[in-house]
């Protein structure tokens, strides 16, 4: 039995389509290539694939890039030989690209010079689309969510190969839409803050089963609050996933008259033990040391490192935080080895923020602050660096990092596994 959801998605036809152009112009540039996939009833049901004489040299980094060469489209149509067959083809269906602000305003052009009307389809673009559901990702292109999810995309800035893989990732993130219950087709163009994979809001009327329900299925570390009427944290907890902690959370739910549940999702737990810190002197006194007690991590006398780098939530990307400054404002993001010396940079520049008492240190209740700081020591799955070492041996540094990055590889879970 289908769900309004599904059938709200699959009534809709879409062609998602690439363009290879000479260049990003449009009154100069022109395309070279053009490829379009159809999808009826969320499946691949057509393909479309048009080599395009330009009738202007292509540009050495244009064959480069897309080992389209000028002798390839030499004997090719142009492309008002072919634009009606295009046309015909997308016909009223919602258009779709991964930089749609590029494709379709381009396309225009060319029917302009052509004198045909512009498109008029509704559009939909999947980076766009990638930057609503993954907010915290940093590399949003093709190649890249390619791999994440295990689409192939062998032959990366070709029109008809960019188009299918596309087109998968639709496929991907319309069935994201369906799990997530999507009630109208506005929706897909504006997602924001509706189907973000890494948090999802329970309210009231969902009950306790339901929440419950999603926590059993939470394989990856989260942060759990329980919010009364006007938004009051009732209850929360930073959680790496097992039956003792659902067994608190329950005992809790069932008690407490909650209005909202919110859970979000964490790369390493350490991180949502940091969210969770940072909103405790929200919650009751009581209900406080009753989680501080569960929480309890054996302290330890060993001095604190200077900063600390872990697997973010995201494959490919880290997390690093300066010890002393445990926030969102104070911590960087980064893919490695990629951005290898954006880390290295941010870690001298903290560093010497450090050494001249320039940044702004975290208040935690001590209470608070002793939990944290003992996990920190007690955690298997973080790096901790102090600062003089990026900054008198960056080779040594690296060599050591390095080592931890084989030994702790991303579990590669989300967001395949999310909410």
């Amino acid at each position: 039995m289908t769900t309004p959801s599904e059938n709200l998605v699959k009534n809709l036809t879409f062609c998602v389509f690439d363009l290879e152009t000479t260049g990003p112009n449009h009154d100069q540039d022109k395309i070279i290539e053009i490829g379009l996939v159809k999808i009826q009833n969320k499946k691949i049901v057509e393909e479309k694939d048009f080599l395009i004489n330009p009738q202007i040299r292509i540009p050495e980094f244009i064959q480069k890039l897309t080992s389209i060469s000028n002798n390839d489209v030499k004997n090719s149509p142009t492309i008002e030989k072919v634009i009606d067959e295009i046309l015909d083809f997308m016909g009223d269906s919602i258009l779709v690209a991964h930089n749609i602000s590029f494709d379709v305003p381009f396309f225009n052009a060319v029917l302009k010079k052509l004198d045909k009307l512009p498109l008029k389809n509704n559009s939909l673009c999947t980076n766009l689309m990638t930057k609503y559901l993954i907010p915290s990702l940093i590399n949003s292109n093709l190649n890249y969510m390619s791999s994440v999810f295990g689409i192939a995309h062998t032959k990366a800035h070709r029109a008809l190969d960019d188009a299918r893989a596309a087109a998968q990732l639709l496929l991907k993130y319309l069935d994201f839409f369906i799990e997530k219950d999507i009630s109208k087709i506005n929706h897909l163009y504006y997602p924001r803050n509706r189907f973000e994979l890494d948090r999802k809001n329970f309210r009231s009327e969902s009950g306790n089963d339901e929440v419950i329900r999603q926590l059993k299925k939470n394989k990856i570390p989260y942060l759990l609050a329980i919010k009364g009427k006007n938004g009051v944290i009732l209850f929360s907890l930073p959680c790496k996933g097992n039956g003792e902690e659902i067994d608190f959370i329950k005992s809790h739910l069932t008690k407490l008259e909650w209005a909202m549940v919110t859970i979000k999702l964490y790369g390493p737990f350490l991180e949502a033990l940091i969210h969770f810190a940072h909103i405790s002197s929200k919650l009751p006194p009581e209900t406080l040391k009753e989680i501080l007690k569960f929480l309890q991590i054996e302290e330890s006398d060993q001095k604190l490192p200077d900063f600390f780098i872990a697997n973010h939530l995201i494959p490919g990307q880290y997390v690093v935080f300066p010890v002393s400054a445990l926030n969102t404002r104070s911590q960087l993001v980064f893919t490695y080895p990629a951005q290898r010396k954006k880390l290295h940079q941010f870690l001298i520049s903290k560093g010497l923020k450090i050494d001249r008492k320039k940044i702004k240190q975290t208040a935690f209740s001590s209470d608070v602050e002793s939990l944290v700081k003992s996990y920190l020591l007690s955690a298997t799955d973080i790096f901790l660096i102090n600062k003089e070492i990026p900054k008198n041996n960056a080779d040594g540094f690296f060599a050591l990092f390095n080592k931890f990055v084989r030994k702790n590889p991303n579990s590669g879970l989300f967001p395949g596994e999310h909410i």
